[in-house]
Protein backbone atom coordinates (compact mmCIF):
# COMPACT_ATOMS: atom_id res chain seq x y z
CA UNK A 1 0.00 0.00 0.00
CA UNK A 2 1.42 3.37 -0.98
CA UNK A 3 1.85 6.45 1.17
CA UNK A 4 -1.13 8.19 -0.43
CA UNK A 5 -3.30 5.15 0.29
CA UNK A 6 -2.27 5.28 3.95
CA UNK A 7 -3.11 8.99 4.05
CA UNK A 8 -6.56 8.30 2.59
CA UNK A 9 -7.25 5.66 5.23
CA UNK A 10 -6.03 7.65 8.23
CA UNK A 11 -9.42 9.31 8.99
CA UNK A 12 -11.15 5.95 8.54
CA UNK A 13 -8.73 4.26 10.97
CA UNK A 14 -9.21 7.05 13.51
CA UNK A 15 -12.97 6.70 13.19
CA UNK A 16 -12.58 2.93 13.67
CA UNK A 17 -10.69 3.49 16.92
CA UNK A 18 -13.26 6.05 18.09
CA UNK A 19 -16.32 3.87 17.43
CA UNK A 20 -14.73 0.74 18.91
CA UNK A 21 -13.77 2.70 22.04
CA UNK A 22 -17.28 4.15 22.22
CA UNK A 23 -18.77 0.68 21.90
CA UNK A 24 -16.51 -0.70 24.63
CA UNK A 25 -17.35 2.15 27.00
CA UNK A 26 -21.09 1.74 26.37
CA UNK A 27 -21.01 -2.00 27.04
CA UNK A 28 -19.10 -1.50 30.28
CA UNK A 29 -20.98 1.55 31.59
CA UNK A 30 -24.58 0.68 30.71
CA UNK A 31 -25.25 -1.29 33.94
CA UNK A 32 -23.78 1.45 36.13
CA UNK A 33 -25.60 4.38 34.51
CA UNK A 34 -28.95 3.42 36.05
CA UNK A 35 -28.10 2.29 39.61
CA UNK A 36 -31.57 2.79 41.15
CA UNK A 37 -34.56 0.75 40.08
CA UNK A 38 -36.95 3.68 39.85
CA UNK A 39 -34.79 5.30 37.18
CA UNK A 40 -34.21 2.10 35.25
CA UNK A 41 -35.27 2.37 31.58
CA UNK A 42 -37.45 -0.20 29.80
CA UNK A 43 -35.87 -3.47 28.74
CA UNK A 44 -36.13 -2.69 25.01
CA UNK A 45 -34.05 0.46 25.59
CA UNK A 46 -31.27 -1.53 27.24
CA UNK A 47 -31.35 -4.22 24.54
CA UNK A 48 -31.16 -1.58 21.80
CA UNK A 49 -28.26 0.09 23.61
CA UNK A 50 -26.33 -3.17 23.84
CA UNK A 51 -27.00 -4.00 20.18
CA UNK A 52 -25.78 -0.59 19.11
CA UNK A 53 -22.73 -0.72 21.41
CA UNK A 54 -21.73 -4.18 20.16
CA UNK A 55 -22.22 -3.05 16.56
CA UNK A 56 -19.91 -0.10 17.24
CA UNK A 57 -17.33 -2.32 18.93
CA UNK A 58 -17.31 -5.07 16.31
CA UNK A 59 -17.55 -2.59 13.42
CA UNK A 60 -14.70 -0.49 14.79
CA UNK A 61 -12.41 -3.47 15.14
CA UNK A 62 -13.37 -4.62 11.64
CA UNK A 63 -12.60 -1.18 10.20
CA UNK A 64 -9.20 -1.13 11.89
CA UNK A 65 -8.44 -4.63 10.52
CA UNK A 66 -9.96 -3.70 7.10
CA UNK A 67 -12.32 -6.67 6.91
CA UNK A 68 -14.61 -6.68 3.83
CA UNK A 69 -17.82 -6.76 5.92
CA UNK A 70 -16.63 -3.82 8.02
CA UNK A 71 -17.23 -1.38 5.16
CA UNK A 72 -20.95 -2.12 5.32
CA UNK A 73 -21.02 -1.94 9.13
CA UNK A 74 -19.22 1.41 8.91
CA UNK A 75 -21.85 2.74 6.52
CA UNK A 76 -24.63 1.41 8.79
CA UNK A 77 -23.12 3.24 11.76
CA UNK A 78 -22.77 6.42 9.74
CA UNK A 79 -26.42 6.22 8.69
CA UNK A 80 -27.39 5.71 12.36
CA UNK A 81 -25.41 8.83 13.21
CA UNK A 82 -27.38 10.88 10.68
CA UNK A 83 -30.28 11.07 13.15
CA UNK A 84 -28.03 12.34 15.98
CA UNK A 85 -28.57 15.99 15.12
CA UNK A 86 -26.45 18.24 14.96
CA UNK A 87 -23.03 16.78 15.75
CA UNK A 88 -23.71 13.20 14.61
CA UNK A 89 -25.23 14.49 11.40
CA UNK A 90 -22.19 16.66 10.69
CA UNK A 91 -19.73 13.83 11.37
CA UNK A 92 -21.78 11.36 9.36
CA UNK A 93 -22.19 13.60 6.31
CA UNK A 94 -18.49 14.47 6.26
CA UNK A 95 -17.41 10.82 6.60
CA UNK A 96 -19.89 9.60 3.95
CA UNK A 97 -18.66 12.28 1.53
CA UNK A 98 -15.04 11.37 2.30
CA UNK A 99 -15.74 7.67 1.67
CA UNK A 100 -17.44 8.43 -1.64
CA UNK A 101 -14.86 10.98 -2.83
CA UNK A 102 -11.80 8.82 -2.04
CA UNK A 103 -13.31 5.45 -3.08
CA UNK A 104 -12.57 3.90 0.30
CA UNK A 105 -14.53 0.74 -0.57
CA UNK A 106 -11.61 -0.55 -2.63
CA UNK A 107 -9.45 -0.79 0.51
CA UNK A 108 -11.92 -3.15 2.20
CA UNK A 109 -12.14 -5.68 -0.64
CA UNK A 110 -9.84 -8.68 -0.32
Amino acid sequence: MSFTDERKLKPINIFGYVISTFGMVCVVLTPSVFPKEEFFPPTWFIVFGYIQALTFLIGGVGVIMRKPWAYYVLKLILYWLLIAFPIGTLISVKMLNYIKKNNIKEFFIV
